[in-house]
């Protein structure tokens, strides 16, 4: 009986500390925007990748800055329901200039899925966070462009800063389209954001806001 008492004492601390932390990501009407972090992306279609140091060197920036300059159309705060966004890059910036480009460039297709959540909080782990920032983070993982299959996949992760706790991680796509290599692959993750805006937020919503 002691020990029943013990487990389920234990069991509702761990519900009452999830509901919490789901708190963060639902209630909140804050949060910090982290970039698109391409540290462990691939690049599938070598045709498509033809000059692989423009990739690392302007796109890596570009495609980040993209959602910044024109957040009219990138707006993450009405895509994730926050009134008030803040924009902290510092560290995708710098794990993208870390990345090998040439090692990522490659025709197996494999490569389009080789992420798991279990990487993604490793990876949020690693971040470093200005003294006193605290709060929802919100950061998409890139995990791959693939040219064969005209998609982008990335893993949509919103986490608590303070903890570095991954709340909620989910592996989404989106089909590339549009002229010259920027905007085809921010196409990609555009139509993530917007699937965010019209499925996804709804059934994160009913799936843990409990």
């Amino acid at each position: 009986m002691k020990k029943f008492t013990a487990f389920l004492l234990c069991s509702l601390l761990t519900l009452s500390m999830f509901s919490q932390d789901m708190g963060l990501v639902f209630q909140t009407k804050s949060a910090t925007w982290f970039g698109l972090d391409y540290s462990e992306a691939y690049f599938v279609g070598t045709d498509g990748f033809t000059n692989p140091a423009d990739i690392k060197d302007r796109f890596f920036n570009s495609w980040n800055m993209l959602v910044k300059n024109e957040y009219s159309k990138y707006d993450v705060g009405k895509y994730f329901r926050k009134e008030n966004v803040g924009f902290s890059l510092e560290n995708v910036t710098a794990r993208n200039a870390e990345v090998d480009i040439n090692e990522r460039i490659t025709n197996d297709e494999s490569k389009s899925q080789h992420l798991d959540k279990d990487k993604v909080q490793e990876i949020i782990n690693a971040y470093n966070f200005d003294a006193g920032q605290s709060g929802l983070g919100i950061v998409f993982i890139v995990e791959c462009y693939s040219k064969t299959a005209v998609t982008g996949y990335y893993y949509v992760t919103l986490f608590d800063i303070e903890s570095k706790q991954v709340l909620i991680t989910e592996r989404l796509k989106g089909q590339a389209g549009g002229f010259g290599i920027r905007n085809y692959w921010a196409r990609s993750y555009y139509d993530v954001m917007k699937f965010i805006n019209k499925t996804q937020y709804k059934y994160w919503v009913k799936k843990y806001d409990k």
